[in-house]
């Protein structure tokens, strides 16, 4: 092979390493649930034409190269991890999008009373991260008498519309979930690329920041942003509790949907804002790097503790 060639593939090596680093940085991004389709989009492109280098190398020698062919294998690697980041980009099943009715009205409701909105915000957040110590703690508690005392005391009557309650709850929790995360977006000068909602192999909503704006935000209104959803919930369950135990059994358990649906997410396992919110907190917080990498680590078993609990005492419950 020519030096002129050798030369040419040294410099497409550098690329891929640099590639290798965007792409794992992506990937990273995506798991903590920022926006990453301009990011995804300019290592394509890149990708593409190392893509077509390497083809004319290829070409060009007709003896095998040990180093083309290792090159050819990282290239083939990186457009099989882009292609995994894509599909995690675009919700599949029926989508309903708004891109500026929902994201201009947000604006426009900031605006009149920001600084109801901001206070708004920093309740949430504070009630989000209450959430997730919350829902670790009735966690164990559930999972070691192997149910909830709640549900099987208010489990007679007419199951039909309590269950239909419940169901209109989780409808409900998540438009103010989708609504808290849009409020701190706004509060934080994030623009809203999108609004939506997803009926297909999972059925959700979502709010999608403008990606250079939200990766450009302080770590800290990530976190506010991450903890808001949950919060929402969490503050309409802690105010609509006491009128509906005091009202009627059906605003109760749609006051239960609301809250159950904020605990799935308050969950500190990622891709749940749970997860999201504790993995800010720690790396905000704490400096070592081996302390931090213990404090991610262990959730896992504290989810294994849960399953496991769980499973002992239904099994004692049933014996």
């Amino acid at each position: 092979m020519s030096s002129v060639s050798r030369q040419g593939l040294e410099n497409l090596e550098k690329q891929l390493r640099g590639l290798e680093r965007n792409t794992a940085r992506i990937r990273f991004l995506q798991e903590k649930g920022c926006p990453v389709g301009t990011s995804l989009k300019d290592v394509s492109a890149e990708l593409a034409d190392i893509g077509e280098q390497l083809s004319a190398h290829k070409t060009a020698n007709s003896k095998s190269d040990e180093d083309l062919g290792a090159m050819i294998a990282k290239y083939r690697r990186l457009v099989e991890q882009c292609a995994m980041i894509a599909e995690g980009i675009e919700p599949r099943g029926a989508v309903l999008v708004s891109e500026r009715l929902l994201p201009e009205f947000l604006v426009r409701l900031v605006a009149r009373r920001p600084a109801l909105w901001r206070c708004y915000e920093a309740v949430a957040t504070f009630m989000g991260i209450a959430m997730i110590a919350f829902t670790c703690a009735a966690m164990t508690y559930f999972a070691a008498i192997g149910g909830i005392p709640f549900l099987r005391h208010y489990g007679n009557g007419s199951v039909s519309i309590k269950g239909l309650a419940f169901i209109c709850g989780i409808v409900l929790g998540l438009c103010l979930h989708e609504f808290s995360h849009g409020i701190a977006l706004t509060n934080n000068g994030i623009r809203i690329k999108r609004i939506g909602a997803i009926a297909g192999f999972i059925v959700g909503g979502f709010v999608e920041a403008e990606e250079d704006s939200f990766n450009r935000a302080e770590p800290a209104a990530r976190l506010r942003f991450n903890a808001c959803g949950i919060g929402g919930n969490a503050l309409a369950g802690l105010l609509l509790c006491p009128a509906a135990l005091a009202v009627s059994d059906v605003l109760l358990f749609m006051t239960l949907g609301n809250v159950f649906f904020g605990m799935i997410n308050a969950f500190p396992i990622s891709p749940l804002d749970g997860g999201w919110v504790y993995e800010d907190i720690v790396r905000m917080r704490i400096n070592n790097k081996h302390i931090r990498r213990v404090l991610l680590s262990a959730r896992f078993f504290v989810l294994i503790f849960w399953l496991a609990l769980f499973t002992r005492s239904v099994l004692a419950y049933h014996s």
